[in-house]
C-alpha cells in the first residue's frame, strides 16, 4: 500500500497539510533488530552500518524509513567536474570529513552513531534471539538534533511527495554522532539535485530564534537526472502579484497579497513558497511574519504550514499543469525593520510575501502602499497614484513586464526628479535636501542609459529609483531601482565618505546595467549569476572607458585578473556561491572574484578577440534574443558561436565551468 494510500485511510476526511506535517514530525518506531555490516546505497553515498541496532520508523503503522543506533561509517564519491575545486575547497576549510581524490573523483568520508532514513529500504533483519535495546530515546535526540536544521523542512518535501509524485525517488538520509553531523538527499520534487552537506551551529551572538538552529555546508550538490547545461523547470511559476501594504508608524505591518500561479509539468496540489517566519533587528530582538490566513479565488480557507522561512499550502484538489490558480494571503507583523533605528524601512530582495524559487519569479506586479507621514514610500514600475490621504503618503505602481525581486522601500527621503524622453529619474536623498547631489546623480543616470541604449537597447522601466542609504560601499538594483550607500550623495563630506567613493562612477554604472543584467535578462539559479554580475560589470567598465579613457579601463580589467587568480583554484564560477570555510573575508573575497571579477575577464578576453563590432552584436544580439527571458550560459555559447561562427565551448568548458582560466582561441 502506498504511503498516499496510508494517508487517506488514516483521516476520515481525508488528511490535512498541518497532520502529515505533524505525523512525520512525531514518527514512531517499530521493534528493533541486531545488525551487522550491512550497506546501504543511496545515489553517490555508501552507508555501512557496521553493528548496532535497527528499527522501522512508522506513519500511520506503515514503514517509511529506518533508524539505527551504533557504529557505522559513510563514503560519498562525486565525479562531477564542475564542483570538483569547491567540494575540495569546503571539505578542508570548513569540515571534519576526509578527501581523498581517486581515478573515479573525490571521495568524502566520515563515521556516525545514528541514522534516520526516510525513504525506500531494504527489508530489515528478522526477528534475532539476542534481541536489541529499546532506540526510542535514541531516535528522539537524533531528531531533536537535526531538527534545527535551517536548509530545508525536510516535514515539506515529505508532505510534496505523498500528495503529488509518491512515486518519486525523494529520499533523506540524516547521519548523526560523528565528526560532523551530515545529511544526504535526494531531491526529485523541486530543486532535482542530490546533496551532502554538513550541518553547523550559528556563532557568536545570535537572536532567540536562531539559539538551536544549523545551517548547512554544501559538501556536493549535483544534478538529478537531469545536466548542469539545461534550464530548470520550476514546479510554478508566480505570473502575477496584487502588493497591499499598510505601514503605521507603530504596532504590526499588514500586508495583502493575491498571487497568480501558473502549474507547469504537471498537475500538482501541493505549492511551497520562500516566506520568512522569523528575523531580527540590530539589537538582536526577534521580529515575526504571521500568516492570518491563505484562501482560493472562491475564498475557501486553505491548510498551510509556515516554519523556518518556508511556507507550504495545500489546494485541496490538484490545480492542473497550464491553468493559472488563485491564491489570497493575509499576513502582519513587525516585520518592517528601520537599520539602527533610522527613519527607514526596506522590504528588499529577500522573501518578504511569499515567492518560488528563483527560476519560478516570472511576475507582473500591482503594488499599493500606505505608509505613516512623515515617510514616504518607493516601488518599481511606473507611478499610477502618489497623494496624502489624512495621516498617510499613499503610492500605487504597475509593472507590466515580468520581473523578480519585488521591492518596497521606505522613510523620511527629500527627491528631485529629472524626465527625459518618457523616462523619470528620481533621487531620492535620506534625511534632508541635498539637491546639487541628487541633481548631479539623476544626470549621471540619464549619461549612462544614453550609453547603453544603442547596444543594450531602449531602458527596460518607465522610471528609476534612486534611493540613498543610510550606510557606506555597496550598491543593488531590484527592477527600476537603485539602492545606492551615501558616499555617492557626499563624497567629500568626510574622510570615510572621500575613501568609499573611490569608484562611485562605476558602481553606479554597474548598477544601473543591471537593469538589463538581471531583469530583461534573468538568472534562474545562482549557478547562473554571472549572467547578472559579470555582465554588468563588463558594461560598466565600458562607461567607464567612455568616461574616463582608456587608462581607467585597463586598470579595471588589471584588476579583474589579479583578483581572479587570487580565488581561481577555489571554486567553478556556477559553484562560486557555495563557497565556504573559517575566514568569511576570504569567503566573501573568493566569490566576488569568481562571479563578478573572473566572469567579467572573460568578457573582455571575448571582446578582445572578436573586436568591438561583433561582441557588441553578441550583447545587443543576446538581450534582443532573449528579452524577459531567463538566461543560460548555455544559450551564451550558442550565440557566440552562430555570430562568430567557431565553437566556444572548449573555451567554456574550461574557464566557466571548470576552475582554471586558459585563454586559449578556439
Amino acid at each position: 500500500m502506498s504511503l498516499l494510500l496510508v494517508c487517506l485511510f488514516a483521516f476520515q476526511d481525508g488528511p490535512k497539510l498541518t497532520d502529515i506535517v505533524q505525523a512525520y514530525d512525531q514518527a514512531t518506531l517499530g521493534r528493533a533488530v541486531p545488525i551487522f555490516s550491512t550497506q546501504i546505497k543511496k545515489g553517490h553515498l555508501k552507508v555501512t552500518l557496521d553493528q548496532g541496532s535497527i528499527a522501522p520508523v512508522q506513519l500511520f503503522g506503515q514503514d517509511v524509513g529506518v533508524f539505527f543506533k551504533g557504529t557505522g561509517s559513510f563514503e560519498y564519491v562525486s565525479s562531477d567536474r564542475v564542483e570538483a575545486a569547491v567540494l575540495r575547497n569546503n571539505v578542508d576549510k570548513a569540515t571534519g570529513l576526509a578527501l581523498e581524490s581517486k581515478d573515479d573523483g573525490r571521495h568524502v568520508s566520515g563515521d556516525f552513531r545514528s541514522l534516520f532514513l526516510y525513504g525506500s529500504f531494504e527489508p530489515l533483519p528478522g526477528p534475532s534471539d539476542f534481541g536489541a535495546p529499546d532506540l526510542v530515546s535514541s531516535f528522539e535526540k537524533h531528531r531533536t538534533d537535526f531538527a534545527g536544521d535551517v536548509s530545508s523542512v525536510a516535514a515539506h518535501r515529505f508532505v510534496k511527495q505523498i500528495f503529488d509524485m509518491p512515486a518519486s525517488p525523494y529520499s533523506r538520509i540524516e547521519l548523526g554522532g560523528g565528526k560532523e553531523d551530515v545529511v544526504h538527499m535526494i531531491d526529485p520534487l523541486e530543486s532535482h539535485t542530490e546533496q551532502l552537506y554538513v550541518l553547523r551551529g550559528f556563532m557568536g551572538q545570535v537572536p532567540g530564534h536562531l539559539k538551536n538552529a544549523r545551517y548547512g555546508i554544501s559538501v556536493s550538490e549535483v544534478p538529478w537526472e537531469r545536466n548542469w547545461q539545461d534550464f530548470l523547470n520550476p514546479p510554478f511559476l508566480l505570473t502575477h502579484v496584487d502588493l497591499t501594504l499598510n505601514a503605521p508608524k507603530k504596532g504590526d505591518a499588514n500586508l495583502e497579497v493575491v498571487e497568480t500561479l501558473l502549474p507547469m509539468d504537471r498537475n500538482q496540489r501541493i505549492f511551497r513558497f520562500n516566506l520568512f517566519s522569523e528575523q531580527s533587528d540590530d539589537s538582536f530582538k526577534t521580529r515575526t511574519t504571521r500568516v492570518k490566513h491563505v484562501r482560493n479565488a472562491a475564498g475557501k480557507e486553505l491548510s498551510f504550514h509556515h516554519a523556518k522561512d518556508q511556507l507550504l499550502v495545500d489546494l485541496e484538489e490538484p490545480a492542473v499543469a497550464g491553468q493559472e490558480v488563485k491564491l489570497h494571503f493575509a499576513i502582519e507583523g513587525d516585520f518592517l525593520i528601520r537599520p539602527n533605528n533610522d527613519n527607514f524601512w526596506q522590504l528588499g530582495v529577500a522573501p518578504w510575501f511569499p515567492i518560488p524559487e528563483l527560476n519560478g519569479q516570472y511576475m507582473t506586479v500591482h503594488c499599493k502602499v500606505s505608509v505613516e507621514d512623515p515617510f514616504i514610500a518607493f516601488a518599481p514600475g511606473k507611478t499610477l497614484r502618489r497623494e496624502k490621504m489624512g495621516d498617510f503618503n499613499y503610492l500605487e505602481t504597475q509593472i507590466d513586464k515580468p520581473v523578480q525581486f519585488m521591492v518596497i522601500h521606505a522613510g523620511k527621503y527629500y527627491v528631485e526628479e529629472v524626465t527625459r524622453e518618457g523616462l523619470t529619474v528620481r533621487v531620492a536623498s535620506y534625511g534632508m535636501k541635498k539637491k546639487r547631489a541628487a541633481s548631479q546623480l539623476a544626470r549621471l543616470a540619464v549619461s549612462i542609459i544614453d550609453f547603453y541604449e544603442p547596444w543594450l537597447g531602449p531602458f527596460p522601466f518607465p522610471e528609476l529609483n534612486v534611493l540613498e542609504i543610510n550606510a557606506y560601499g555597496y550598491g543593488q538594483a531590484p527592477p527600476g531601482t537603485m539602492f545606492i550607500t551615501k558616499e555617492a550623495f557626499e563624497p567629500l563630506s568626510d574622510a570615510v565618505s572621500s575613501v568609499f567613493s573611490q569608484g562611485a562612477n562605476h558602481r553606479y554604472a554597474h548598477e544601473i546595467a543591471h537593469q538589463y543584467w538581471g531583469h530583461v535578462i534573468k538568472m534562474g539559479g545562482y549557478e547562473e549569476q554571472w549572467l547578472t554580475e559579470s555582465f554588468a560589470e563588463y558594461s560598466s567598465s565600458l562607461f567607464i572607458k567612455y568616461l574616463k579613457g582608456d587608462d581607467a579601463y585597463r586598470r579595471m580589467v588589471q584588476g579583474w585578473l589579479a583578483r581572479t587568480m587570487t580565488a581561481v583554484d577555489a571554486a567553478s564560477i556556477p559553484t562560486a556561491n557555495r563557497l565556504s570555510g573559517k575566514d568569511s573575508i576570504e569567503r566573501f573575497r573568493n566569490r566576488t572574484a569568481l562571479v563578478y571579477d573572473k566572469g567579467a575577464y572573460l568578457l573582455y578576453q571575448l571582446h578582445q578577440e572578436l573586436g568591438d563590432d561583433d561582441f557588441l552584436t553578441f550583447l545587443r544580439s543576446y538581450q534582443g534574443l532573449f528579452a524577459w527571458k531567463y538566461g543560460t550560459t548555455k544559450d551564451v555559447v550558442s550565440l557566440l558561436n552562430h555570430i562568430t561562427k567557431k565553437d566556444y565551448t572548449a573555451f567554456f568548458e574550461t574557464n566557466y565551468w571548470g576552475s582554471s582560466l586558459t585563454m586559449t582561441a578556439p
